[in-house]
């Protein structure tokens, strides 16, 4: 295919499929989402999607197709992507899931194109037959987001350097609004799928820990849905904080009341980078968080916002504390936050370096053909 790597070089259109398989909305999504309107403004995307609620939030003018995508064997959904693919002569396939990413690779095998997988998060890849195949043999590049996913995948051994590429999350840059909240109110939030691994149970117990004097004058409101509500509801009753605790529900857009809050806080178990993470510090809300994902590339501890290394709720109740009692210094490590957001994390750069690894990875097929 020479005349490819001719046309690249002037600016060709690239054909670009992204694939969710996603039943609900996450930071994943988003990514997806955002990824797709900046390419879209110079290359032709389409959208592989499974659940149809799901659909009209992916940001494209292009067309969708629609599949099960119920295993990893789902022979309908192999079928239905693969005339796709032919049928519209797809350049690069983006899977963003797991069980998306053999599908597509092998999609992406038969169709003599590319298949870029993207990783919002470390996973220890511990089937060494199985994970040498998706991420070592049926991928030509793998998008993450932090610099600690790249270094945990290169612990393995099938895994190589110049496939993998550190793409920072985009931000959409905002103007920080007005707090409308009392002022003798200290607001904590936190947002995220209601799951285990985000550690919101952590922040219940460890809000039930702190003194009363404080715990009288806080509110804490925890923004999303998912299977582990009904738990952490019932937990907040038990930690007798359930009055301070209010679940808001999925919110379309959560930064209005994240923009209202003194602190974010995120006490994940596992992340590459997170969506809601940023979203609070690019409107100048300081931020406490686990060390998880690649937090340490762009926070200095008590400068521009709070890591902890602990998952014991004690522990998190002292940081918490801690920075309750010292709130007039949080505006200006807010600030700080939000400048580090601003330099890093663009919309604009985000699609950039997408744009440009997807166009290294087609030429380097092209010269090897």
């Amino acid at each position: 295919m020479p005349c490819l790597y001719f046309l690249l070089q002037i600016g060709c259109v690239m054909k670009i499929l992204f694939v969710c398989s996603a039943n609900v909305w996450g930071g994943n999504e988003k990514w997806t989402s955002m990824a797709m309107a900046e390419l879209e403004k110079s290359h032709k995307v389409f959208l592989c999607y499974k659940n149809e609620l799901l659909s009209d939030k992916f940001h494209t003018n292009s067309l969708k197709l629609k599949v099960p995508l119920r295993n990893y064997l789902d022979i309908v959904t192999f079928y239905k992507l693969f005339l796709f693919v032919k049928k519209h002569n797809i350049d690069v396939i983006i899977p963003t899931k797991k069980k998306e990413y053999f599908i597509c690779g092998i999609i992406a095998k038969l169709s003599g194109i590319k298949n870029v997988l993207r990783l919002g998060s470390v996973r220890n890849l511990d089937k060494p037959v199985w994970h040498n195949i998706v991420y070592g043999k049926l991928n030509h590049g793998i998008i993450v987001n932090a610099h600690r996913i790249k270094q945990n995948l290169l612990r393995y051994k099938f895994m190589r350097a110049k496939r993998i590429k550190v793409i920072y999350n985009g931000i959409v840059q905002t103007d920080i609004k007005k707090c409308t909240k009392p002022k003798d109110t200290f607001t904590i939030t936190s947002s995220g799928r209601l799951t285990k691994l985000k550690g919101f149970h952590l922040l219940i117990k460890a809000v039930s820990e702190l003194p009363m004097g404080i715990k009288q004058k806080i509110q804490v409101k925890i923004i999303g849905e998912g299977p582990f509500l009904q738990e952490l509801q019932e937990l907040a009753e038990q930690l007798h904080v359930a009055t301070i605790i209010s679940f808001t529900g999925f919110i379309d857009e959560p930064q209005r009341i994240i923009s209202e809050s003194d602190l974010f806080v995120l006490l994940s178990f596992n992340e590459g980078l997170s969506n809601s993470l940023l979203e609070a510090m690019i409107n100048g809300i300081p931020v406490f968080t686990t060390d998880v994902g690649g937090v340490r590339e762009f926070i200095k501890n008590s400068v521009n916002g709070f890591i902890t290394d602990s998952r014991d709720p004690t522990d998190i109740a002292a940081a918490l504390e801690n920075i309750i009692q010292n709130k007039s210094k949080l505006h200006k490590i807010g600030q700080k936050g939000r400048n580090i957001v601003k330099e890093l994390f663009s919309m604009d750069k985000m699609g950039s370096e997408i744009n440009n690894f997807l166009k290294t990875v087609v030429t380097e097929r092209t010269n090897n053909e």
